[in-house]
């Protein structure tokens, strides 16, 4: 039984394959049966389909079919058509060139749809780079925004220096050992006439008392 199964299934895969043709049941020395489309030499075996001659005609069409096709799809239409014409095989030729139009519009689809993946990958990488480029200038503006307050800051601070020195502490301390410093003797010479003038009404005073205390 199971051997049964075996050659029905075998006989299947070569009848699809072959288009029947004849077949032979051959047992090899280890006992594995194969199927061939030929006599099984020296091994042991029988034929158990004759190929007809219906057969043997749609064996021969797949056959010039199967080489048409190859034509087609290298390029060599020309010989395609020679061969066509040599072995009447127009309607063959009509679904191969189809078949082959189809798979040429697939291809012309999947090239355009890689196209366009590429295309869409530049634009988003082109857009982040703007993206980084319009940070990065947001960055160097705010950078000289903070730089122009530093500098107005000390400016102002400068100009305030440079309109009124004498309201700073460390200007009126410097001015005024500057001026002792540089200019000794103005300073005693003021506390020299300052003390002149405290004699001078000393002196003025006790004349006025000797002439008071002569006229009594």
């Amino acid at each position: 039984m199971k051997v049964q199964i075996l050659s029905i299934l075998g006989l299947l895969i070569l009848t699809q394959t072959i288009y029947a043709g004849s077949i032979y049941k051959c047992v090899k020395d280890n006992g594995r049966i194969v199927f061939k489309d030929k006599s099984c030499g020296a091994m042991k075996g029988k034929l158990i389909h004759q190929e007809t001659k219906a057969e043997a005609k749609a064996f021969a069409l797949k056959r010039k079919t199967r080489h048409l096709n190859h034509l087609i799809f290298s390029g060599e239409h020309q010989l395609a058509k020679n061969y066509t014409n040599k072995y009447q095989l127009e309607e063959a030729y009509k679904k191969e060139l189809e078949a082959y139009n189809l798979h040429l519009e697939q291809q012309l689809k999947q090239q355009q749809l890689a196209t366009k993946k590429n295309d869409n990958a530049i634009k988003e990488r082109q857009l982040q780079l703007q993206q980084q480029s319009l940070e990065l200038q947001k960055q160097q503006l705010e950078q000289q925004k903070q730089q122009l307050e530093v500098d107005k800051a000390a400016a102002t601070k400068k100009k305030t220096r440079y309109l009124y020195p004498y309201t700073h502490s460390s200007y009126k301390k410097y001015n005024t050992n500057y001026s002792r410093k540089k200019n000794p003797a103005i300073h005693y010479k003021n506390k020299n006439k300052v003390g002149n003038i405290h004699l001078q009404i000393e002196n003025e005073e006790q004349d006025t008392k000797i002439n008071l205390q002569g006229s009594f």
